[in-house]
């Protein structure tokens, strides 16, 4: 719950920054110079994975081939504190349009991992995709 109390959080600072925005903001940072932010992000986003604790390295290595990264392990989770999930995605918020769409994909690739993907891992990509400025539409089953 403290995950997407935080994440709802970012959402509703970037949508008032966003307001306040008068066009001098430019979205022309490119992936392979963050590495280390995706790496950060996509390491929470795995160890949020509906499988537990066992699959996060496996949800995370499969994040981190979409995007062409090397597999690494993953960082504890004591590790990634809200700041510096903050500060990753504050910079993420910068990519080109290429970057941010191979960035939420890769995010996708941590919770689709397991094949399974649970309401509350579907509205973290939502949020996540939305702080980065790469909004995805509702999941609808029927």
């Amino acid at each position: 719950q403290d995950l997407f109390r935080w994440m709802l959080r970012r959402v509703i600072l970037r949508h008032i920054e966003d307001q306040h925005d008068d066009g001098s903001r430019s979205h022309d940072r490119q992936l392979p110079g963050l590495e280390a932010d995706a790496r950060t992000m996509l390491a929470v986003i795995a160890h949020f994975n509906s499988s537990g604790p066992d699959l996060a390295q496996a949800a995370y290595e499969s994040a981190l081939g979409v995007i062409g990264l090397a597999p690494t392990p993953i960082p504890p989770i004591q590790e990634l504190t809200f700041d510096r999930l903050d500060e990753a995605l504050a910079r993420l918020g910068r990519l080109d349009r290429p970057g941010r769409q191979s960035f939420v994909s890769a995010a996708t690739a941590a919770v689709l991992h397991d094949g399974k993907t649970t309401v509350e891992e579907a509205e973290l990509i939502r949020v996540v995709a939305d702080a980065v400025r790469q909004p995805v539409p509702p999941l609808i089953s029927i």
